[in-house]
């Protein structure tokens, strides 16, 4: 286990609440499912699911080449709906999805494009 790791599960478990911790790869679909099956076991439901994995190339666009435009897409877009596709059929009435986006959205990186 990562250090990182380590440091935020030490953090959540302070918290005045039940919450979990899994690493996922969000962009495979079936290790988001085999990760909500996990959770669904334990604790029979799921209250908020907040979609937070994203990633960034540190590039122009144009130079882009398509795996890096796949990696992009697979994580940032898809990893959220899979999570979403997932999670939602567990989820009852009051239960909250939160999506983060990219700070990039108000505050534009500087020579991107």
């Amino acid at each position: 286990m990562l250090d990182i790791e380590q440091i935020i599960i030490k953090e959540l478990n302070k918290l005045p609440f039940n919450m979990n911790y899994l690493n996922c790869n969000v962009g495979d679909y079936e290790a988001v499912d085999r990760s909500v099956k996990t959770i669904i076991k334990e604790h029979n439901n799921i209250d908020i699911l907040i979609n937070n994995a994203g990633i960034q190339i540190e590039s122009k666009f144009s130079d882009y080449d398509y795996d890096k435009w796949q990696k992009i897409m697979i994580t940032n877009f898809f990893g959220t709906c899979n999570c979403i596709h997932n999670i939602s059929k567990y989820m009852k009435n009051g239960s909250t999805i939160l999506n983060i986006i990219s700070i990039h959205s108000k505050i534009p990186r500087a020579n991107k494009y």
